[in-house]
């Protein structure tokens, strides 16, 4: 799991949400957040998880609402009261894939699973991280039964998946040959203007901090 930092949620969000309290005519739920305020509070989420997916890494697509989504960890089918708490929101890919399929991993594949008792959170970030390792099958792995359920619940070992973090892996070992750990870790750290990074910047990070001379 790529995992998110937390910080405030945006402004824009903040007032939103206060029309409610001041309201007594009208409610702020999720159904009802749209406009500008909901365009903020994606890219805000997005940020946080420096433009990738909270669970594969995937870079998303914040423009086209067809590859991702706001995902709620902890479902509003069992949680409503945290429908609009900022602490349970994310980014996630999905719902459609890039053939226009039902996307079967991660948020999507996910759907109103929750288990209190074994999971894994995405915030704290260095926590989640932690749990998690990329090996040179293109495989993640745990040694934590509760990682182990999210891999399984999230498919996160989806051959596709796989394929493209072996890919990655690989082009990572060649070039280890002629560059020092640490100096692609630190390439693969850098953000944009935009504050995002590559797409699978969690799995080349993860990889590149586990080799002994980035130690």
């Amino acid at each position: 799991m790529r995992g998110s930092s937390k910080g405030p949620p945006p402004t824009t969000f903040v007032e939103w949400l206060a029309l409610g309290q001041d309201n007594e005519d009208w409610t702020a739920t999720y159904n009802a957040l749209s406009g500008a305020e909901k365009t903020d509070l994606r890219l805000s989420l997005l940020r946080e998880q420096t433009g990738q997916c909270v669970y594969c890494g995937r870079k998303l697509d914040l423009n086209d609402p067809r590859f991702s989504h706001i995902e709620h960890f902890r479902p509003q089918s069992d949680y409503p009261e945290l429908e609009l708490d900022y602490k349970n929101l994310f980014m996630s890919c999905g719902p459609m894939d890039n053939d226009g399929n039902a996307l079967e991993v991660c948020g999507n594949k996910k759907g109103n699973w929750f288990d209190e008792k074994c999971h894994v959170s995405p915030f704290p970030e260095a926590r989640c991280v932690s749990l998690f390792s990329y090996q040179s099958t293109g495989e993640i792995a745990s040694a934590a039964a509760n990682a182990n359920k999210m891999i399984d619940v999230l498919n996160l070992n989806d051959p596709e998946l796989v394929r493209e973090r072996k890919e990655l892996v690989r082009g990572l070992d060649e070039e280890l040959v002629l560059e020092n750990a640490v100096v692609l870790l630190d390439n693969w750290k850098r953000t944009d203007t935009a504050y995002f990074r590559k797409s699978f910047a969690n799995v080349a990070i993860g990889y590149l901090e586990s080799q002994p001379e980035a130690k």
